[in-house]
């Protein structure tokens, strides 16, 4: 496989890892309302704590991570953030306690923080300048179809359902990345 294949490849991964984890936040966001007062009782105030936390604490983790790629490498921290991911989502779906679930969804929601952006780096990276535009539509394109479809895909899973948490974990941890930007290369 020559170079310009393989990078071709690694970009459509980023691609399809984008849309994938578009699905999977989009299927479990609507419902994490839902399952906070299904499952625990809290109430309106206590749940938009609870999601905010992660957003918050994600702002406050991604600059750190953007500095930790360029030393470590991209491919390190897009696959942590990956089984990062996976295992928050789990974890929501099987959390018991409010503290556990809430520590699962900052954990997700701070994860999804540091790999959007770098995502977007490697994949700028990764393109070539006269291809960047046409890929990056591609992304965006796959970004909006995930949050289009994932809610959907939550709906028939059944809203605050723990299977629903637990399909939406399961691809994240099979997603080995083999970076080809210009910094691992």
């Amino acid at each position: 496989m020559t170079n310009e294949t393989h990078r071709r490849n690694y970009i459509l991964f980023l691609i399809a890892g984008s849309g994938l984890v578009t699905v999977a936040r989009a299927m479990t966001l609507s419902s994490l309302a839902i399952k906070l007062q299904q499952s625990f009782g809290l109430g309106p105030a206590v749940i938009g704590a609870i999601l905010g936390a992660g957003p918050l604490v994600g702002a406050l983790v991604a600059p750190l991570a953007g500095a930790a790629s360029d030393k470590v490498g991209c491919k390190a921290i897009l696959t942590i953030t990956l089984l990062s991911m996976a295992l928050a989502l789990i974890g929501m779906g099987i959390a018991e306690t409010v503290l556990s679930f809430c520590l699962a969804q900052i954990s997700g929601a701070a994860a999804v923080a540091v790999y959007e952006p770098i995502s977007r780096a490697t994949m700028s990276d990764s393109c070539p300048e006269q291809q960047r535009l046409k890929y990056f539509s591609w992304r965006y394109t796959a970004v909006n179809v995930g949050w289009a479809i994932g809610p959907l895909i939550g709906i028939a899973a059944g809203a605050a359902s723990t299977f629903l948490f637990l399909v939406a974990g399961r691809p994240m941890r099979y997603l080995h990345l083999r970076c080809t930007c210009t910094r691992c290369l």
